[in-house]
């Protein structure tokens, strides 16, 4: 309900809103909310209290100063998820590059693992190994 008032408080006005939005969700996580309730209460607040992207940004930029995880748990698997597969492809790119050719069992292999780090190595492997071979075994 607040920020339904301070969103018609400050029609026309994205500064105050800012500084209003911010200090909503500061106090949803100063008064101890669940985080998984804190980051749906978020979404709801970012849907109703629309920025311009430019200000948006200064919000995320306080919110880091904070220490205030602004997404939720959906959205951080959704990252997750996305930074697995943009490193398959990334590693699948590099050996092909290199090698000219990727086994689809070699491919296989690699996308069932799910652990960024080891995909992270992985990566590093695929820029310096001399071998697709050398690589494999290392899968």
């Amino acid at each position: 309900m607040l920020a339904h008032l301070k969103t018609q408080e400050t029609r026309g006005d994205y500064d105050l809103r800012k500084i209003s939005k911010f200090e909503i969700v500061r106090n949803l996580f100063r008064k101890g909310f669940d985080p998984e309730l804190a980051g749906k209460m978020f979404t709801f607040i970012d849907i109703l209290m629309r920025l311009p992207e430019d200000i948006e940004q200064s919000v995320d930029v306080l919110s880091k100063e904070e220490k205030m995880p602004l997404i939720n748990c959906f959205e951080k698997r959704g990252i997750e998820k996305g930074r697995v597969l943009m490193l398959h492809e990334s590693i699948l790119d590099v050996l092909t590059e290199r090698f000219q050719f990727v086994p689809p069992e070699t491919a296989e292999k690699l996308q069932a693992i799910n652990e960024i780090g080891v995909l992270k190595s992985l990566h590093r492997l695929a820029i310096k190994t001399h071998s697709l071979s050398k690589f494999v075994s290392q899968l």
